[in-house]
């Protein structure tokens, strides 16, 4: 069976589940498992969270089912990706757990920095480790006030170590969308770190 016939297969199970058939429900839920299994490994990087998040992306898959609108000309695998991808990074950024935790420690950008060494100046010199909790938390913060399409490339980007052209894939965007709010987003966050005085 080919790609396109798999997907008409599952188009039609969705709409028999949008008609309310339950049975339809479950197979859909358990046809896109495996998805959900790879965007939890994607996109989730604190592990204690994973059992919570495939109850989020079964939940997901059901919002989908019923927000599904076949005749915008997007098969079903599609939107459930970009559905699957605002849900781990909903459970993320509710977590108990500072974001700025998985964005420092090993989440590095194509040209291995860091976001907070790509906001600092090449000569700055951290003065102990009460200076750096500082400017996490305070990252953390600006971050969160980005418009949502910029934080989603930030988080995305240096939390989830995605690349720019799967983030263009899962946001619907194309690269050059996903590159120019990458860029704004940098700026901004380096306005706000120079506001602060940070070397």
């Amino acid at each position: 069976m080919s790609g396109t016939e798999k997907n008409e297969e599952m188009m039609e199970w969705v709409r028999k589940a949008q008609d309310g058939g339950q049975s339809a429900r479950e197979m859909v839920v358990l046809a896109y498992r495996p998805m959900v299994c790879t965007a939890i490994k994607k996109y989730v990087y604190d592990h204690s969270l994973w059992e919570e998040a495939y109850q989020e992306g079964q939940l997901a898959i059901l919002k989908a089912i019923d927000d599904y609108d076949g005749d915008r000309g997007v098969y079903f695998s599609v939107f459930l990706r970009k559905t699957l991808y605002y849900a781990m990074m909903d459970l993320n950024r509710r977590s108990k757990r500072p974001e700025m935790d998985s964005l420092e420690a090993q989440n590095r950008d194509e040209e291995g920095l860091t976001l907070a060494e790509r906001l600092e100046d090449e000569r700055a010199d951290v003065d102990g480790h009460l200076e750096i909790q500082e400017r996490r938390r305070a990252l953390a913060g600006w971050i969160e006030g980005l418009p949502a399409g910029q934080r989603r490339i930030i988080e995305g980007r240096y939390g989830g170590e995605i690349r720019p052209r799967e983030l263009a894939e899962n946001l619907g965007l194309s690269i050059k969308t996903v590159e120019n709010l990458h860029t704004r987003a940098i700026k901004r966050l380096r306005e706000q770190a120079n506001q602060s005085g940070w070397k």
